[in-house]
């Protein structure tokens, strides 16, 4: 008897997600099944051939010299295979050890299923609609598109593509599978011709699916078995890149399995679509980018204002003592320096809290007081204005911040920076535990461990795994970390599902230096490297670089003329200046080939990259990684500062 079952993944550089994508594969109860998988490597350069190579030798590896894409990386393994079922499978999912031998077990039970797909989750637990899907039509197209489809998530009208109006909880026919998870008849696929080479990104499911039912098989929704899928389908949603990608397949879609007269009032809307999500994006990010600091900064502007002219009153009995003029400019002046210190200890982040706003407003104030020394005497005006400010700027920003939670949810917890870890593992003092701990070693840090089973006797535990849901909010727990080691996937994925998105996950495994996350289904899957807690991750110190990045521009561009001659005349220096003052390139970073650097906390590209300072002979590959480690590691602008000053010469890399 051949295989039964043949899994396909395309892997590009997602080397952490594909480790525990296949650890979740070969803890599979498979119940007899037969099982091959294989992974066809897009020309990673992330390491991934190597793990698999090392950790996963029962892998059937297909190694590409280049991006050849989805639809035709999927179609080198389909044609080599012969088992009776295939799963096409993204490497960011995690399977239940039950997934399986469910769909088997299910495919088998229905004859005329050709095709199915499970329940999808994603990282913070929330059910993806993209599980369920219709074929696309005109109406359909034009309720997504305008965003009605958001507002009725459950009509069977405005929200047909993503079958809203059918049960997540129930098995039903549908028309659509979701490529991160096609279950199918090997048999159908030969017979569809497998994929569509002609998409490369997006589409190639939709167009499958369509060509599945031609051949008279169903295809069933079946929440046999739920999944965890970290790149949800909102990923990456705000990009108008995303969007010509995802609706020129859709264009190629349409051309194909259309009249031509359809055809065309569908291309036509859906380029409509574009421009509409063009603009909204446009519009949408600046807006809610800035309308916090604006209502602070109105708000801050007005009450200087009024605590400017009740002063005047006060002390000098006259209310037009101060130049209107002058003092306007020096109420901007304050209130801009405030907005700022905010902004640069993240109060415009996730990370606002008491101690950030404290700080903002601390730094603006001593920022201004500097200044204020260094003013003739004529041009002040008086203390009191600024001591009174300050206090009132911190007054404005905790009550815009409480309103800003109530009104808007902008953050999950904006008033507390403490962090609450409940811990899922069976031991206290594991490799893995320990790396989890010293990531979070704040002291303002609480960690409470979780027994998976019934609770026993150990005082170090202070709960079992049936018993958390009701221990979230005496316990005041915002995080919660499951060690894959000791609890199945199963009860993973059912905690998280019934406890919902008011906490963030996290997958850790002994056998990986990393942790999946995601911290709700609009975000991408992230990973975290548990082994080392990287200074440059922080949002101060990301803040930091690009201030630092901003005051040196502006200095080099005072000394452009010298250092122009000192970079050997070259004309790659202004080229520089102006791609780091657009945000495009940083002054200091990582070295190398992307391999080098790839798993560390990201970074613009660098013109002097850390690695290739040394005289050094000839460069290991190892030698470069550990130096950008350690930059990362150690990263502080007075680092920047030093290389920038010696390696002045440079600039024109």
């Amino acid at each position: 008897m051949g295989t039964e079952v043949s899994i396909v993944i395309v892997n590009y550089n997602v080397k952490y997600f594909l480790a525990q994508c296949l650890q979740s594969i070969f803890k599979s109860v498979l119940d007899d099944i037969s099982l091959e998988v294989w992974v066809v490597d897009n020309a990673s350069n992330d390491g991934s051939v190597d793990m698999i190579q090392q950790d996963f030798p029962k892998v059937k590896l297909i190694e590409n010299k280049s991006n050849v894409g989805f639809a035709k990386a999927n179609n080198q393994a389909l044609q080599l295979i012969q088992s009776e079922f295939t799963l096409i499978l993204n490497p960011d999912t995690i399977l239940e050890e039950n997934t399986l031998a469910q769909c088997v077990k299910f495919m088998r039970q229905h004859p005329d299923c050709g095709a199915m797909g499970v329940r999808m989750i994603d990282g913070s637990g929330t059910f993806l609609p993209e599980s369920k899907r219709s074929l696309p039509s005109i109406m359909s197209s034009l309720y997504k598109l305008s965003h009605l489809s958001e507002l009725f998530p459950h009509s069977s009208v405005f929200s047909h593509y993503h079958l809203g109006h059918l049960s997540e909880y129930e098995a039903h026919k549908i028309e659509v599978l979701c490529g991160a998870f096609m279950f199918i008849k090997h048999k159908i696929l030969e017979e569809t011709g497998f994929f569509d080479e002609s998409f490369f990104m997006y589409g190639e499911d939709i167009d499958l699916s369509y060509r599945i039912l031609q051949t008279g098989a169903s295809i069933y929704y079946a929440p046999v078995s739920t999944i965890v899928h970290f790149k949800g389908e909102s990923t990456k949603k705000a990009s108008i890149d995303y969007h010509k990608h995802f609706y020129g397949a859709m264009g190629i879609y349409v051309e194909k399995h259309f009249s031509k007269s359809k055809a065309t009032l569908f291309q036509y809307i859906i380029k409509l679509g574009i421009y509409f999500r063009a603009f909204i994006s446009f519009i949408a990010y600046p807006i809610k980018a800035l309308l916090l600091p604006m209502i602070d900064g109105v708000l801050i502007f007005f009450t200087l204002k009024y605590i400017a002219h009740w002063w005047a009153v006060f002390k000098f009995n006259d209310p037009s003592y101060y130049d209107a003029f002058t003092l306007y400019r020096f109420i901007s002046g304050y209130t801009l320096t405030w907005l700022f210190g905010l902004w640069f200890f993240g109060r415009y982040s996730d990370e606002d809290n008491f101690k950030v706003r404290l700080n903002g407003i601390l730094s603006g104030t001593i920022g201004i007081l500097i200044i204020y020394a260094l003013l003739p005497e004529y041009l002040r005006t008086s203390r009191a204005i600024l001591v009174g400010g300050s206090v009132a700027a911190f007054i404005i920003t905790s009550l815009t911040s409480r309103i800003n939670k109530i009104f808007f949810k902008t953050h999950k917890n904006p008033d507390s920076s403490r962090k609450n870890i409940a811990i899922v593992t069976n031991f206290t003092n594991n490799e893995t535990i320990e790396r989890i701990k010293n990531s979070h070693s704040k002291a303002d840090t609480n960690v409470y461990f979780i027994k998976p089973n019934i609770l026993n006797t150990d005082g170090r535990f202070s709960g079992d795994l049936d018993s958390l849901h009701t221990l979230i909010v005496p316990l005041k727990i915002n995080e919660i970390v499951f060690s894959s080691d000791d609890i199945n996937m199963h009860q993973i994925i059912d905690t998280m599902s019934k406890i919902g998105d008011s906490v963030i996950y996290k997958i850790s495994s002994d056998q990986s230096l990393s942790v999946l996350s995601s911290s709700n289904k609009a975000s991408q899957g992230n990973i975290l490297l548990i082994d080392k807690s990287f200074t440059i991750s922080k949002g101060i110190s990301q803040r930091s670089k690009r201030v630092f990045d901003m005051i040196a521009s502006i200095f080099i561009i005072l000394f452009s003329p010298i250092l122009y001659v000192l970079n050997g005349l070259n004309a790659n220096l202004f080229k520089n200046i102006i791609d780091v003052m657009y945000g495009k390139k940083t002054w200091v970073g990582y070295g190398g080939a992307p391999s080098d650097y790839i798993n560390l906390p990201p970074l613009r590209q660098a013109v002097i990259a850390v690695p290739l300072l040394f005289d050094v002979v000839e460069y290991s590959k190892d030698w470069i990684l550990n130096e950008n480690k350690k930059y990362a590691l150690e990263y502080s602008p007075w680092i920047d500062f030093n290389i920038l000053i010696k390696h002045h010469f440079r600039l024109a890399n």
